[in-house]
């Protein structure tokens, strides 16, 4: 059975989420995040898709972004196969980083904008 079609967005905003596969963790060290958020930064102004918000967590990663012209799959393809090609080499990893295809939700209204957005930091963590 094919797999359904993404929700589309009036507003242009989405709450995307991808995860490490098996939720293992995707961010061993602090370069880890750092690289991340380089080629998001990059990726994003290639695609010109706006990060709006974003939640780096151990396992996981949520993002606010703004697509007006439908580059979001392209964004997190680039991210995706960057990210786990600079994971596998650093951490003689091999195989699959991410769990399945990323998931997006449409954010249409302003609620669902402030349940959907979190700080921009890294993660929490006590030293």
């Amino acid at each position: 059975m094919p797999r359904g079609s993404r929700k589309q967005s009036v507003s242009g905003y989405l709450h995307v989420i991808v995860r490490g596969v098996g939720r293992q963790v995707l961010f061993e060290e602090d370069g880890d995040y750092f690289f991340f958020l380089i080629m998001l930064e990059r990726y994003s102004l290639e695609t010109g898709v706006a990060i709006c918000a974003y939640c780096l967590m151990e396992n996981h990663v949520h993002l606010l972004v703004q697509d007006t012209n439908g580059q979001v799959p392209l964004l997190m393809k680039k991210i995706e196969v960057c990210y786990a090609a600079f994971y596998n080499r650093k951490y003689d990893h091999c195989g699959h980083v991410f769990q399945g295809r990323y998931l997006s939700e449409p954010v249409d209204s302003l609620m669902q904008s402030k349940s959907a957005s979190r700080p921009k930091s890294f993660r929490n963590r006590q030293s």
